[in-house]
């Protein structure tokens, strides 16, 4: 499904917004989320290729979910729900080096840090800022059209 690209002017844009705190709160999360999605699926894209692939499972736990019942979401690798993205967090940050306990203290190695996250957000910060105003208008826009049609 291809979709239509909307051009708005400065006048649109105002309408958007007065449209958008006329909303209820529930309204207001469902346009929220649906922007953040849309904008946070670019930063998806962009970690997936750099995590490193041994049985695939945390590639396959990297997503957005919305948080609760709030006007949040979480962007990273997930854990329970069929999700396996448990070592997430080493990848990123790394461990020290770690000892086995017994009696020769044998080394079992360390995680060097690869901090994919921090990295591929600082890299492509301007372009989310631009995507997520982009996006929210695009949702606000397709809110008050189907609101439109319901009235009509």
């Amino acid at each position: 499904m291809a979709e239509a690209e909307v051009q708005f002017n400065t006048d649109e844009i105002k309408q958007l917004e007065a449209f958008y705190y006329d909303l209820s709160d529930i309204d207001k999360r469902k346009v929220f989320l649906a922007s953040f999605r849309r904008a946070g699926k670019t930063l998806v894209d962009v970690v997936k290729p750099q995590v490193p692939r041994r049985t695939g499972n945390l590639v396959n736990s990297i997503g957005i979910k919305a948080v609760g019942r709030e006007s949040s979401v979480d962007i990273g690798a997930f854990r329970g729900g069929g999700k396996k993205g448990w070592h997430g967090h080493i990848i990123e940050n790394g461990t020290k080096e770690r000892f086995r306990k017994t009696q020769k203290n044998a080394s079992t190695g360390r995680v060097l840090p690869n901090p994919i996250w921090e990295r591929s957000y600082n890299d492509n910060e301007q372009k989310m800022l631009e995507q997520i105003r982009d996006e929210w208008f695009q949702v606000v826009y397709e809110f008050g059209m189907r609101r439109f049609k319901k009235m009509t």
